[in-house]
């Protein structure tokens, strides 16, 4: 393999960690390691492609074992929201109502969310409801008084 297969390979998952995921940074020292092999292959172009793939696999796998988690943690703010989720003190209406402590399904920004009403006071059908927090994939929501 010539070492500018290698440097594009890595250039395209790098290019992919900023377009496509989330700040999880797996592709970008999937994608460094590429770079680095391509490097060392047009510095040693004679090695045979065993050791390229083995260069490549060992930087892979060290520099996301040693540096990704702390990596990770600097970029992740605990506490916050993931990015595009500030839905806290949004109000979203349950077209088919929400009981007492259960969980059901409502439409939120386009999306079909699952919800949970953890208060003693059942949603009626039609009824206004405020995110107070967001548990995974769960809005949280408590009944809003009538206006």
């Amino acid at each position: 393999m010539t070492w500018w297969i290698w440097v594009i390979a890595g250039v395209l998952l790098l290019g992919m960690e900023l377009t496509f995921i989330s700040a999880e940074f797996y592709l970008l020292f999937v994608g460094a390691a590429a770079v680095v092999t391509g490097l060392a292959t047009a510095a040693c172009p004679n090695c045979p492609l065993w050791a390229s793939w083995s260069l490549f696999i060992a930087l892979s796998l060290v520099s996301v074992k040693l540096f990704r988690g702390t990596l990770a943690e600097r970029f992740h703010v605990s506490g916050l929201p993931p990015p595009g989720l500030s839905a806290l003190g949004d109000t979203l209406v349950l077209p088919d109502g929400l009981g007492a402590h259960a969980e059901g399904r409502a439409e939120f920004r386009g999306a079909s969310w699952a919800i949970r009403n953890l208060t003693e006071i059942a949603i009626a059908p039609g009824g206004s409801a405020q995110i107070t927090a967001i548990d995974g994939l769960t809005l949280v929501v408590e009944p809003q008084p009538y206006r």
